[in-house]
């Protein structure tokens, strides 16, 4: 009801999920859950040729957990090897909300930092650098790393990983499109 697809033939088209995606994907991540309430599932990893719409995927993701996980002061980050590669998740997200009269009353976009706000809950979701130095510190509920194949070492994902540490049932997404073009 909320999303809607933001580029080629599918902008301005509701953002429905495939068959596969609700059940291989969502579902699974989702719906199992513990005697206690929380997630099974704390990872994910979606690796997926290109162009079937995972970035999309987990721009929406994002923006669920922004608004709608129940996490107190949600931090959400889109990592990647750069900002730039971090910023294509991110960007979508932007996308979405603008389409979405719903979200767009409710979230602010600091594009200067690239990041989402909802006031309301004090939450957000930002674009982060590649750069480990930079990345120490953060109180994640929710993480997703695109392009992972494409990082050079596990630096970074290490870091990321425990930034959720002390949540209830943080996630952590990876994307990939499975390697190298061979042509």
């Amino acid at each position: 009801n909320y999303l809607k697809h933001s580029i080629g033939s599918w902008r301005g088209k509701p953002f429905i999920l495939e068959s596969w995606q609700r059940e291989g994907i969502i579902m699974p991540l989702f719906s199992w859950v513990l005697p206690n309430g929380c997630r099974r599932f704390r990872q994910a990893s979606l690796w997926m040729p290109k162009k079937n719409g995972k970035s999309a995927l987990a721009s929406g993701l994002s923006l669920y957990f922004l608004t709608s996980d129940g996490e107190g002061r949600p931090n959400i980050l889109a990592a990647g090897v750069d900002r730039k590669q971090a910023s294509v998740v991110y960007d979508e997200a932007v996308q979405m909300k603008l389409s979405s009269p719903e979200l767009n009353s409710r979230l602010r976009d600091m594009a200067s930092s690239k990041t989402l706000l909802y006031e309301a809950v004090a939450g957000s979701f930002k674009a982060i650098s590649g750069e480990v130095n930079s990345n120490e510190g953060y109180n994640a509920s929710a993480i997703i790393c695109d392009e992972i194949h494409a990082w050079t070492n596990r630096k970074l994902w290490d870091v990321l990983l425990y930034a959720g540490i002390s949540r209830k049932q943080p996630m952590t997404i990876s994307l990939s499109t499975a390697g190298f073009n061979i042509y």
